[in-house]
């Protein structure tokens, strides 16, 4: 299971916070974010290749749980690498890459790009070339 914050640090705004000045230093132009309570929101547009379309994305991150990441635009067809609410399925949750220690715009923001990528080819292919797990019997 992922590695998620511990409600008893004293430094939860001031990390939220830190990944919102990464993500928008990182990413430039292209994300917005905002902290509002007590969840980082972020959104903005990826266009990983001159081939893909752009993709306008939300993320949403509250150190209970690690980054959801949602298609906005354009509307996207359900494939087996999404969850049932519509957040992308960036990773395999049981190798638990994912850690509140890391920085979104390093890992959260790159896996995306990748899960586009991926996206596109299997929209004209048929096929994920991407890294899957065998999801048989899982509930």
């Amino acid at each position: 299971m992922a590695k998620i914050y511990n409600k008893s640090d004293t430094q939860y705004y001031p990390k939220l916070y830190q990944q919102k000045i990464l993500i928008e230093k990182s990413l430039g132009d292209c994300f917005k974010c905002n902290v509002h309570l007590d969840k980082l929101k972020c959104t903005g547009i990826l266009k990983p290749t001159d081939d893909c379309r752009e993709f306008k994305l939300k993320v949403v991150y509250d150190f209970k749980t690690p980054p959801a990441v949602y298609v906005i635009s354009p509307k996207i067809e359900k494939v087996k690498h999404m969850y049932s609410d519509g957040r992308l399925c960036l990773y395999y949750p049981k190798e638990s890459p994912w850690d509140y220690r890391m920085n979104v715009s390093e890992t959260i923001i790159p896996w995306t790009v990748h899960w586009i990528i991926y996206y596109e080819a299997w929209l004209n292919t048929g096929i994920w070339f991407g890294p899957e797990s065998d999801h048989t019997g899982e509930k």
